[in-house]
């Protein structure tokens, strides 16, 4: 029951935070925020990205995977960074996909290991 529990946590931040990528507009210019980041919205914005996947780094190093395939869920996550950022510059109206927010977003990851080293490098149960 808890590796499933593992996994739903998972999945929800996955989505939640793919449907917040995928949204048009730009978090950074929800009106209370707006007023908030003035001046520093770039710092804001780029430390969401960095924040948000290195959460979900270390969720990922929490998923009852054996140790021969924790690669593919690395993949998975560098593969969701740069896939999100594609869908925006083609698709997402008033969205544009940037290098730099791929570039974040896999020091996010990196950080995110480095924090959870522990656990992507564990034994198989």
């Amino acid at each position: 029951m808890a590796h499933k529990r593992v996994w739903i946590i998972w999945l929800i931040y996955v989505l939640l935070w793919t449907t917040g990528l995928l949204l048009p507009g730009s978090a950074t210019e929800i009106e209370p925020l707006d007023k908030l980041l003035t001046g520093c919205r770039f710092a804001a914005a780029k430390s969401l990205h960095v924040c948000a996947y290195a959460v979900m780094t270390i969720l990922s190093a929490f998923l009852p995977v054996p140790a021969r395939f924790r690669w593919i869920l690395v993949f998975f996550l560098m593969a969701h960074a740069t896939v999100t950022e594609l869908l925006q510059e083609n698709f997402i109206p008033m969205r544009s996909g940037e290098l730099d927010d791929v570039g974040f977003d896999q020091l996010g990851i990196t950080l995110g290991i480095l924090l959870s080293w522990k656990r992507w490098v564990r034994a198989d149960p």
